[in-house]
């Protein structure tokens, strides 16, 4: 992963790199969330997660995924970002989406395979 300004002040969060050295950060200069459905996906070298002073990143595939898993506490009146436990960085591999998984707390990355279209997770 190249370290430019936009990934050194992000403490978290996915960084595309593009074949032509672009690179494109979740968290926009202004500190807004980018919506990963309008990120192109044509083109992409490598998705990284980072987090804090570690990096993991996935390269030479044809199919890249983001998710994260968390919650939201409802308040009457109040918007609030939701809470997020994991975050994940993949690929698919045929039929299996392959997911590299850190947990938001502690920074501990586990892999993930969820097989088939069932999803069950190996």
């Amino acid at each position: 992963m190249d370290i430019n300004d936009a990934v050194m002040n992000m403490p978290k969060g996915w960084v595309v790199q593009y074949n032509d050295g672009c690179m494109i950060t979740e968290y926009d200069i202004d500190g807004k969330q980018r919506d990963w459905r309008t990120v192109p996906k044509q083109g992409i070298k490598s998705l990284s997660l980072k987090w804090y002073n570690k990096h993991w990143t996935v390269h030479g595939k044809s199919t890249y995924l983001q998710k994260k898993r968390g919650w939201i506490t409802p308040m009457e009146g109040v918007d609030q970002e939701p809470n997020v436990q994991f975050r994940y960085i993949g690929y698919w591999d045929g039929a299996d989406r392959v997911f590299y998984r850190v947990d938001e707390g502690t920074g501990q990355m586990q892999m993930e395979v969820e097989t088939g279209a069932s999803g069950s997770t190996v």
